[in-house]
């Protein structure tokens, strides 16, 4: 499990240096969200709708305005600034263990300091004060951590009583189980949705502008790596493990207890 954090750790820290170098114009990194039922977003959201929708999927039916707000794994911060533009917490906190990351979303969200802010984090060591959150997001992040456990027992240390957890990540078909016993033992179980086809929706959808935004972009000798971490093509093996069910795709509501 150490070796997963530290492969992802360095993955990530080369993607943003890389992304810098090559000017690269992104700003949200998971694998979205369609819902054919509706419309969570319009087309003039832009071209990372699909990437929003799941942040707007994710917070559907939560209290968001006037909270205390923290992202766990931000990324490039283009969801978090979306949910504070858009739903109005009183702060918003970004935390991502890649320096290289939140120096982006420092330069791109900074003019909405100091109620937006960024700053380099751990999961597993959150740095933040006991109780003093009211909703901790995180979003297509959790299967880059060493230690999940850890994460568990720090969102419970750092949400106030009553607190929120909105987490959504993919897991496979024999781990999603007992994660899932994990947290309803340390959190009260208030949502717990398989959203895999709403997930596969947007991987298609979605397809063309990530493969236009990796051929464009990035050195030939990447295109393949870049085409399978962002599952750009129905024949990409995440595509094919949701595809057949081996892979889940989950969303859930955690309340810490009031008392």
């Amino acid at each position: 499990m150490r070796l997963r954090g530290h492969v992802w750790r360095t993955w990530y820290g080369f993607l943003a240096w890389y992304s810098a170098r090559r000017q690269l114009d992104y700003h949200c990194m998971n694998w979205g969200y369609d819902d054919d039922a509706r419309e969570l977003l319009p087309a003039s959201a832009g071209p990372e709708r699909f990437p929003l929708q799941l942040y707007r999927r994710l917070l559907e039916g939560l209290p968001v305005e006037g909270r205390t707000v923290v992202e766990v794994s931000c990324g490039r911060g283009g969801g978090l600034a979306h949910v504070f533009r858009a739903l109005r917490p009183a702060t918003a906190l970004g935390l991502d263990f890649a320096p290289g990351n939140i120096a982006q979303c420092r330069r791109v969200h900074g003019e909405l300091a100091p109620r937006l802010t960024f700053r380099v984090g751990e999961a597993e060591r959150l740095p933040l004060e006991d109780a003093s959150v009211d909703l901790l997001l995180s979003v297509e992040a959790s299967h880059c951590y060493s230690d999940v456990d850890a994460f568990i027992a720090e969102a419970r240390r750092s949400l106030r009583p009553g607190g929120l957890l909105a987490w959504t990540d993919f897991r496979s078909r024999e781990e999603l189980p007992p994660l899932r016993a994990k947290v309803g033992a340390a959190f009260e179980v208030l949502r717990d949705e398989e959203i895999t086809p709403g997930v596969l929706r947007s991987l298609e959808r979605d397809a063309p502008r990530k493969q236009r935004l990796i051929e464009s972009g990035t050195a030939r000798p990447l295109h393949g790596i870049l085409k399978e971490f962002a599952a750009a093509d129905p024949s990409t093996r995440m595509f094919k493990r949701f595809s057949s069910g081996a892979e889940r795709y989950f969303l859930w509501h955690l309340q810490k207890p009031a008392r």
